[in-house]
């Protein structure tokens, strides 16, 4: 049964053509449609109408990249006059609940698994479609559930429900998303037991197994859901067609000749498909691929139409070379994350400058002074830089970390998460992700109020009035008659005269703080 809140309108008269109602995918793939058609007379999913139905839908084709097709009914139009209905959908990240490094799996596939549900018989006109069959132009329609009708995925959901709920209340460690299966066990014998089971209860329940997806011999490396499951090292891994795939895509965005005003257009679906890959990796990437990808989605909004072409923006740029970049360091992750944070770090910003320090780890502190435009920046501006200076300044400390921040500032947790729809923003959160890949950091930003930040808040109000600089023609001048110099003792990150710099308090780039407790022997020193 159709859940209608309201009888959706009568196609008028279908004028009997070769073309008919159908969208160009299903003409341009007709011989396909036809045999996709003949499949489902034989095994009786849809028939052949004697009259026209009261609703005729067109047909499309769903091309994939790997060049599998699926025969679509373009529901939309009877979608409309459905009522929403939600369900919660279980997927790899129920899985992960369960696997174990060095445990087993198996994994099964329904074949056609929406045509195991029948349509009530007077729904069935709301389902059809025509073609021009066998030289004929000819009505059908569907008798089972298709492709296409919104409420689909909840009835197929919750037709394989009792069977989940049946396996788990047997001890099984189960999770199905649709038709698609994965069972975890932690041996072989076990895994190879329910196997069978499973096999069998599906059987039994009238679904036909698809025996080219189906492994149904329990293994410790498996692909679902797109992702590879490796229960020998206990990891999750993009597997290398989606990256080769993803960086191809980017590739091809980057090197589209320039328009005339030196910007490059790209058609937008181009663009959203690259977005869209991303997007959909963010079980292993995490929220990386929502953040890094802010700019794409603002860019693809300014679309006048999903035929037209769109000017990619420096910072959008910016983000695809980060994924072509940076892709192959992201594409694996632990099963189980370590739940616990080896290093906490309080940050803060004021009118000044900015500040921070390590929890219970001696010479900590991170500090600088604004410029004049830094000063007149927002306070969200601030404390956002202020993560990235802090997290800059001891990077060496957080390598292959995973580290708890704390700002008082709300927005801020929430932008490095998220990222921005600002530009000035979104760069810094560009240049922290940048930062967080190179060096293996993990991070974890948490909201605290103000009153639990005084520490940060303090340093980062401290003023320097004895910050003097030599002028660069001075220094010029001094490290022509007595240099070549090789490191500049007294200094911060934005008046050193060296790349080799001592500073106060840590700065970006410096490498060591307090030159007095240094060595100074073998270098000439300035």
């Amino acid at each position: 049964m159709i859940p209608f809140y309201e009888t959706p309108p009568h196609t008028p008269n279908v004028e009997k053509s070769k073309q008919g109602l159908n969208n160009r995918s299903a003409i341009n793939n007709s011989e396909f449609v036809t045999n996709a058609i003949s499949d489902l007379l034989e095994t009786h999913c849809v028939l052949p109408c004697t009259e026209q139905p009261y609703i005729v839908n067109p047909l499309s084709v769903s091309v994939q990249k790997s060049g599998k097709r699926r025969l679509i009914l373009d529901l939309r139009e009877v979608n409309r006059f459905l009522w929403k209905l939600s369900v919660k959908y279980e997927d790899m990240r129920t899985a992960m609940l369960y696997l174990q490094k060095g445990g087993f799996m198996f994994q099964f596939d329904l074949k056609s698994g929406y045509h195991h549900i029948s349509i009530r018989t007077e729904h069935q006109q709301y389902l059809g479609f025509s073609w021009f069959y066998k030289g004929a132009f000819t009505f059908f329609k569907f008798t089972v559930l298709p492709f296409g009708l919104s409420t689909a995925p909840y009835v197929f959901t919750k037709v394989v429900r009792p069977l989940v709920q049946k396996w788990r209340s047997e001890g099984k460690q189960i999770v199905v998303f649709l038709d698609d299966g994965l069972c975890y066990a932690e041996s072989f014998q076990k895994a190879r037991e329910h196997s069978a089971q499973v096999k069998v209860d599906l059987v039994n329940a009238g679904f036909v197994p698809n025996v080219q997806k189906s492994t149904w011999d329990p293994v410790s490396e498996t692909e679902w859901l797109g992702l590879i499951i490796d229960l020998k090292n206990g990891s999750l891994v993009l597997p290398n067609r989606r990256i080769n795939s993803i960086k191809e895509r980017i590739q091809e965005l980057l090197i589209t000749p320039k328009s005339a005003g030196s910007s490059t257009c790209v058609k937008v679906k181009d663009l959203a498909s690259v977005a869209g890959c991303i997007v959909s990796s963010y079980l292993v990437v995490g929220s990386m691929s929502r953040v890094m990808t802010k700019a794409m989605h603002c860019v693809i909004e300014s679309r006048n139409s999903w035929n037209s072409k769109v000017v990619i923006s420096e910072q959008a740029n910016e983000e695809l070379l980060f994924w072509l970049h940076n892709i192959d360091n992201l594409k694996e992750i632990p099963i189980k994350l370590t739940p616990m944070c080896s290093t906490m770090v309080f940050s803060d910003a004021s009118k000044n400058g900015f500040g921070g320090y390590i929890v219970n780890v001696n010479d900590s502190i991170s500090h600088g002074q604004w410029s004049e435009n830094e000063r007149k920046h927002s306070s969200t501006w601030r404390e956002l830089k202020a993560i990235d200076m802090v997290l800059a300044s001891q990077i060496n400390m957080f390598k292959n970390t995973r580290v708890k921040w704390f700002s008082d500032n709300q927005a801020v947790t929430r932008i490095v998460c998220k990222g921005s729809m600002k530009s000035d923003l979104q760069s810094i959160v560009l240049n922290i992700c940048r930062n967080c890949v190179r060096n293996g950091v993990f991070l974890e930003l948490e909201w605290v109020p103000r009153s639990k930040n005084e520490k940060a808040d303090f340093i980062s109000k401290l003023v320097d009035y004895d910050d003097w600089q030599t002028s660069d023609e001075m220094f010029s001048l001094l490290d022509h008659m007595w240099g070549p110099h090789t490191i500049d003792r007294f200094a911060s990150y934005y008046n050193s005269k060296l790349t080799r710099f001592n500073s106060r308090f840590w700065n970006p780039g410096a490498q060591a703080t307090d030159a007095f407790t240094q060595d100074w022997a073998g270098e000439n020193n300035c």
